[in-house]
C-alpha cells in the first residue's frame, strides 16, 4: 500500500511541475507578445520627432551602458 501511495504522490509532483511550468512558459509567451507588439509608450508620444529632454536622456542612458575611459575624456590630459 506505501508504494502505491508514493507512485500516486509522484505523479502529483510531476503534475504539478507540469502546470508550473506551463503557466511559466505562458506568462513568458505573454509577456514577450506585449513587450514586442506595444513599444514605449515615450517612442510614440508626439510623432518621429524627439525633443531634446528625449534626446538627452538617451545620450544619458547610453554612457551608463558604455561610459568614457579616463584616455578618451578630453579633461584628462
Amino acid at each position: 500500500m506505501s508504494a502505491e501511495l508514493a507512485t500516486i504522490f509522484f505523479v502529483c509532483l510531476i503534475g504539478i511541475n507540469i502546470f508550473i511550468s506551463h503557466w511559466h512558459f505562458n506568462v513568458d509567451l505573454a509577456v514577450s507578445y506585449f513587450s514586442f507588439n506595444y513599444p514605449a509608450y515615450s517612442t510614440r508620444q508626439e510623432g518621429t520627432e524627439m525633443d531634446e529632454y528625449q534626446e538627452e536622456l538617451l545620450e544619458y542612458r547610453a554612457s551608463e551602458l558604455d561610459p568614457v575611459e579616463a584616455a578618451d575624456d578630453a579633461t584628462e590630459l
